[in-house]
């Protein structure tokens, strides 16, 4: 079948917008590490000719020529290597009983001519261009070097007026040189991880007293003692400190001629202490029950492994207490229709929790 000329390009478009949306860049948000700029000795003794003296403030430091200003946030692109990387403290110019800061420093790695901006005696500005700019992956974070710093005109014009100084700095005078690394607060993880949910013995025995079985719904596997869960997203922590993971596949547990309850779509949050879930415990198999999305289990501390060379991010062993609510819906589906009460009890653990994930 033939399609006008007009559809054809119309579904290229579509198409291609669909695959700009999928292939949409995910940011990992900055938590930690630090800027050294390095002052070139030119630009050093033309300070000192001119009387102007430079000490550091706000967390920064200033010492025999660099100056080290603390990352405080910002946002990287884990695959391409690309971002800002913003910063806090000031390094203050002074001349002649007049101050001038350069403070609010931003590293933009998109930025290739003129990567770094700063405000310095009134808006953010173009602080510099540069010759080369180097971005590559440190651990979980970035690494970034600029080399050949060189004044911009504003940046001049602003050093020569705020500071009573008139014709002293030009575009262009090489100001040194800057290395970078930054640390992400999460990081984005690869779908295709896998978690192990392993019932604990004494939960697994109070099951099976009340007949009732546990069986995986796809994608969740039970291959051996664990139930295996597909990891599908997630931003964690690099040390497992914080965070959500997503995974995929349910738990089914059902009694012979008895109730049925569904835990879905188990969501980890690390350092909250709680998995949050979508489940439902319906009272018999012929009987529909309520959906409810909400804290299925708590969550204890397990045995962390990261490698940041690997970038992969695992945890082992970490206890998952049932909360009151869940321990109360178990009791009244499972128990109860068989004459019998607080079976389950708020704390007590269903069992543990592993996972191992790898970081884009």
């Amino acid at each position: 079948m033939r399609y006008p000329r007009a559809i054809v390009a119309l579904l290229v478009v579509l198409s291609l917008l669909t695959a700009a949306q999928s292939a949409q860049a995910r940011y990992d948000p900055i938590a930690s590490g630090q800027t050294r700029l390095t002052l070139a000795r030119p630009f050093l003794s033309l300070l000192k000719a001119n009387g102007v003296k430079l000490k550091a403030t706000g967390g920064a430091t200033y010492k025999a020529g660099v100056a080290t200003f603390p990352v405080s946030g910002g946002k990287l692109e884990p695959v391409e290597v690309v971002g800002s990387v913003e910063h806090e403290g000031a390094l203050v110019f002074e001349a002649g009983g007049r101050v001038l800061p350069l403070k609010d420093l931003v590293l933009k790695t998109t930025r290739r001519s003129s990567p770094l901006g700063a405000r310095f005696g009134g808006g953010q500005l173009k602080l510099a261009s540069s010759s080369k700019l180097t971005s590559t992956r440190s651990g979980f974070g970035v690494a970034s070097k600029v080399t050949r710093i060189r004044l911009s005109a504003k940046a001049a014009e602003r050093l020569d007026k705020k500071l009573g100084l008139r014709g002293v700095f030009e575009e262009g005078q090489l100001l040194g040189a800057s290395t970078t690394v930054a640390q992400p607060e999460t990081v984005t993880i690869k779908e295709g991880g896998r978690a192990e949910l392993t019932l604990a013995p004494e939960f697994a025995a109070k099951l099976s007293a009340l007949f009732v079985a546990v069986n995986p719904v796809f994608p969740a596997e039970h291959l051996g003692a664990p139930f295996t869960l597909r990891v599908t997203d997630g931003q964690i922590a690099p040390d497992a400190s914080g965070g959500t993971l997503e995974t995929a596949g349910s738990l089914e547990l059902i009694q012979q001629y008895g109730g049925q309850a569904f835990f879905r779509e188990l969501a980890p949050e690390l350092g909250l202490g709680t998995t949050r879930s979508e489940y439902q415990f319906i009272p018999s198999p012929t009987s529909p029950g309520p959906t409810v999305t909400g804290p299925l289990l708590g969550l204890g501390a397990g045995t962390v492994t990261s490698e940041p060379k690997a970038r992969t991010i695992s945890v082992a062993g970490a206890p998952l207490p049932l909360t009151a609510a869940t321990a109360q819906s178990l009791n009244e589906t499972f128990a109860k229709p068989q004459g019998k009460a607080d079976v389950f009890s708020a704390t007590e653990t269903l069992g543990t929790l592993s996972f191992s994930v790898v970081a884009e």
